[in-house]
C-alpha cells in the first residue's frame, strides 16, 4: 500500500542518524547514515531465508529501507526452493542452517543450477570450511552474523548492481 510520498514518488524512508547533544559536543551533526540513501537499481524481488525470527526481521527492514520488495522469509531449505521457483527473486538472502537440519548451501546451490538466482550467505558459520563449501553455490556475497545494517545492504547493492552488468 502506496502511501501520499511513495504516491508523488517519494522514497518511503527518509532516516537520518543524529547523535544525542551529549555525544557530539556542540557541533551539529546532521549527515544522515548512507546505508539507505543508495539507489544503484531499480527495486528488485529479494527473498529472505533464515530460520531465527529476529534475524529475519532485521533482514526484511533492510531490503524494505533499500526500496526492494521482500518474498518470504522461508525458515526451510524446502520453502526457500519452493518461493524461489514461484516468485524468480532477483536476490536471495541465505542463512546457512535452517530449521529441521536444512542445509542453506544445499538449497542456495539447487535454486542457482535450477533457476540461476544468486544468493548472499547471511550467517554465524563463517569458518573457512563453511566458506568453502559454500563456493558450490557461486555466491554473490557472505555476511556474517551479527550484521549491521550497512554491511547487509553494501552486499546487496554491489550483487544487484554487478547482477545488472551481466545482462
Amino acid at each position: 500500500m502506496l502511501d501520499n510520498r511513495q504516491a508523488a514518488g517519494v522514497p518511503a524512508f527518509t532516516i537520518t542518524m543524529v547523535q544525542p547533544a551529549t555525544e557530539r559536543g556542540s557541533q551539529p551533526f546532521n549527515a544522515p547514515s548512507p546505508w539507505h540513501l543508495s539507489r544503484a537499481v531499480a527495486p528488485k524481488k529479494i527473498l529472505v531465508v533464515d530460520d531465527e525470527l529476529w534475524a529475519a526481521l532485521d533482514m526484511e527492514w533492510v531490503v524494505q529501507e533499500l526500496g526492494h520488495e521482500v518474498i518470504g522469509p522461508a525458515p526451510t531449505a524446502e520453502k526457500a526452493i519452493l518461493l524461489a521457483g514461484e516468485h524468480q527473486p532477483d536476490l536471495i538472502l541465505m542463512d546457512i542452517r535452517l530449521a529441521y537440519s536444512g542445509d542453506g548451501v544445499a538449497a542456495a546451490v539447487e535454486i542457482r543450477n535450477r533457476f540461476d538466482i544468486g544468493s548472499i550467505f547471511v550467517s554465524a558459520h563463517g569458518d573457512p570450511d563453511t566458506r568453502l563449501r559454500a563456493m558450490a553455490a557461486r555466491p554473490s556475497g557472505f555476511i556474517e552474523k551479527p550484521f549491521t545494517p550497512e554491511a547487509l545492504s553494501q552486499a546487496i547493492e554491489a550483487a544487484l548492481t554487478a547482477g545488472n552488468e551481466d545482462d
